[in-house]
This record gives structure tokens, sequence and C-alpha cells, in this order.
């Protein structure tokens, strides 16, 4: 009776091996193909409103306004030998006579990139605001610490500032690549 359990046992693994060895296999590539792309938006595109304030004390300067309501997202997926940059300009209207808009970027959180000193936006030039971004996501939370906050000061020179009755309206266009 031994002899035939054990025969039993011993056909039985054979018999496992042998379905074991009849498994097959097959395989395929996945080709993963991942283009550099940049992309940038604002954390919404409403006006701002920046004015000249009267001095609390007559003989102080003029004071302009301050913003910092704007946060710039984008996200940037890109060679490490190809870091990107973010620039801002004036692209339609002007600075009325005797003021300078300055733009700061701070906030920069955990987001990829340099933030520029302060930038002067009084012409058509473009200014470079953030440089060496590597590849990165900056959230798309407004107000969370990962989003570059954009600062604005509207800068008063009273020596030759020009009164205007009328609001004069300028564009700023953020660019972003090589």
């Amino acid at each position: 009776m031994r002899f035939f359990r054990t025969g039993i046992f011993v056909l039985v693994v054979l018999l496992a091996g042998a379905a074991v060895g009849f498994a097959q296999t097959d395989a395929h590539d996945i080709d993963i193909n991942i283009t550099g792309f940049v992309v940038i938006d604002l954390s919404d595109d409403t006006t701002i409103t920046l004015s000249v304030t009267a001095p609390v004390l007559p003989g102080d300067d003029p004071q302009g306004d301050t913003n910092n309501s704007k946060d710039l997202f984008y996200t940037v997926v890109t060679p490490v030998a190809s870091p990107q940059k973010v620039s801002a300009q004036i692209t339609a209207g002007g600075m009325p006579v005797g003021t300078d808009l300055q733009l700061v970027v701070d906030n920069m959180g955990t987001t990829s990139g340099t933030p520029t000193a302060v930038v002067t936006l009084d012409d058509l030039a473009s200014h470079d605001i953030i440089t060496a971004i590597a590849s990165t996501a900056s959230g798309r939370i407004a107000g969370a610490a990962n989003a570059p906050r954009l600062n604005y000061t509207l800068v008063i020179d009273p020596a030759t500032i020009v009164s205007t009755a009328a609001a004069t309206t300028i564009t700023v266009t953020f660019t972003i690549g090589p």
C-alpha cells in the first residue's frame, strides 16, 4: 500500500511539472514618446487697477498702488540642457508720463525657476522675470505656496508726472520659452 501511495504522489508531481513545462509567453514593445512643451496661464485675466494716491502730508510724494492678486501657472517638460524662461512686456498701450510699472515675482515655493530682481515695464521691450526653468509644474491653486506670485508697483516720479483725466489701459503679456 505504501508503494502505491508513493507511486501516485510521484505521478501527481510529474504531471504537475509537465503542465508547467507547457506554459507559453509572448511580449510586445511599447514606445514612449515624451515631447517637450511649455504652457502658461494666469490665475485670472481680470483687470488690475492701480491708482496714484495723494500724500497724507503736503510736500510728500504721491504714492502709487501695489497689487499682488495674480499667480502665474506653468508646466514645462524640457531637456535638462534647454532651460526655459518667463518674460513680461507691455504689448498694448503705454505708461503715462511720470510713471513706471515695476514687477517682481515671489512665492516660488517648490516650482522650478529663478525669479529675477525687480523689472521695470516702462517700454515695449521684453523683460525676463523667471529664468532657469527645468521640467516642472507650478500647480493650479491660486495663492498656494508653489505658484509664483506677481507683485506690481506703480512708481511715481512727481517731477515729471502729468495728470490725465482718463484712465490709461496697458496690456502686460507673459511669454514662456527658451
